[in-house]
């Protein structure tokens, strides 16, 4: 103490300073220590689902994300190509009641997928194109089902019927944007396809999800993966789940659900409930031109036909050949407009094969295969995870 007495003014408030700069970084770093996480405790695979399922839930997370895509070859993209095609990163925000907001960062713009709970917007600005609509109204009483906690038991049963058709991996035990994290890994078994199976990771104390990633089969590697590099908990804005459409752009307004009685839909599907319109006769019936669904196709079985809506609202049908995850197909539709030739998207960079004597685009990537052409005035997209082979024959089938 007598040596501090004679230390100057101006020498003390120095030392002082220092002391508190010391105390400042080291509470910082005990913080980061405390908050950088570490692997969860070993458990079962129900018990790390049962606990995220029985968490409660955060009134609001915030995160910041990457999304990676190894979809697409690289020379096939333009200058301006999607993020949804090239890969981002960008923030995600998500409120209860169904509110959305993602944001994946381009030097065009931001791509954006907002919903406030009762309508959504999908913004492309690669395209200067805007989805928009209303969400189905039953969609709360299936947020109804959904509050059941199902039991131990009946994961583990769940779990047990899943391993009828499929490989489940896990848990794994991992730290993800900071926080301890179980994560599954999901793989189909007799599997044909190009479609390896999906991936997931959680927080092992909020039930978060924190990892979505898929694979293409025989890859380790994720071709796409959406993962929170930080992450918070807390309330959010009301305004930031606000959907407005970005000026000049061109919006498509897309039908999610409706109502109305057999008649309704069958003859004014295009226009509402056009999903719940199913079966060959009742859909060719409900279209404005001549459908092509041969009962075989590629070595196929037809399995489904449904009634969809197109991207100008008129009908379009969806047939399904097989099991469309494992190997099987689907085939889209709809009347041509007089647009169709300029509005192809990729068309104009992708590689071009012959169908019969049309000309049509094909994109070949690691999940699958699409091919896309035009025949008597409608547009015919034949698509699945199967290789480029396989598509071209089916095609050709029609």
């Amino acid at each position: 103490m007598s040596n501090l007495r004679r230390v100057s003014t101006s020498k003390l408030l120095v030392l002082c300073a220092t002391v508190l700069a010391v105390l400042v970084v080291g509470v910082a770093i005990a913080n980061a220590i405390a908050t950088s996480g570490s692997p969860p405790p070993r458990t079962s695979l129900p018990r790390a689902i049962r606990g995220a399922l029985t968490a409660k839930a955060p009134v609001g997370i915030s995160a910041r994300i990457k999304f990676t895509s190894k979809l697409v070859d690289s020379s096939l993209l333009g200058e301006h190509a999607s993020p949804l095609l090239t890969g981002a990163t960008g923030r995600l925000w998500v409120a209860q009641g169904g509110r959305l907001r993602l944001e994946l960062q381009s030097d065009r713009g931001d791509t954006q997928i907002v919903s406030d709970g009762r309508r959504f917007l999908f913004s492309d600005p690669s395209s200067n194109t805007v989805y928009t609509g209303a969400l189905p109204a039953h969609r709360q009483k299936r947020e109804k089902r959904a509050e059941h906690k199902p039991s131990l038991v009946e994961i583990q049963k769940g779990l047990g019927r899943l391993g009828r058709f499929a490989t489940v991996i896990g848990p794994g035990r991992e730290v993800v944007a900071g926080r301890s994290a179980y994560s599954v890994r999901v793989e189909p078994r007799h599997n044909s396809g190009l479609f390896g199976g999906i991936g997931a990771a959680w927080d092992a104390i909020r039930g978060v999800p924190l990892r979505f990633a898929v694979y293409a089969r025989g890859v380790k590697a994720p071709v796409l993966e959406l993962q929170a590099t930080d992450i918070s908990y807390g309330p959010i804005a009301a305004s930031t789940f606000r959907v407005s459409s970005p000026a000049h752009s061109r919006i498509h307004r897309v039908a999610l659900g409706g109502s109305g009685n057999h008649r309704e839909r069958l003859h004014g599907a295009r226009h509402r409930g056009a999903h719940e319109v199913q079966g060959l006769k009742a859909v060719g019936e409900a279209l404005p031109f001549h459908l092509s669904a041969p009962a075989e196709l590629a070595g196929l079985q037809r399995t489904s036909v449904h009634l969809i809506a197109d991207r100008k609202g008129g009908g379009a049908a969806a047939i399904v050949y097989g099991r469309p995850l494992l190997g099987g197909l689907v085939v889209i539709e709809h009347k041509a407009g007089k647009q169709a030739a300029k509005d192809r998207g990729l068309g104009r960079n992708l590689p071009h094969v012959k169908i019969g004597n049309v000309d049509a685009t094909e994109l070949s990537t690691a999940l699958g295969t699409l091919v896309s052409f035009q025949r008597g005035g409608i547009d015919y997209t034949v698509v699945g995870p199967v290789g480029k082979a396989k598509a071209e024959e089916a095609a050709r089938g029609l």
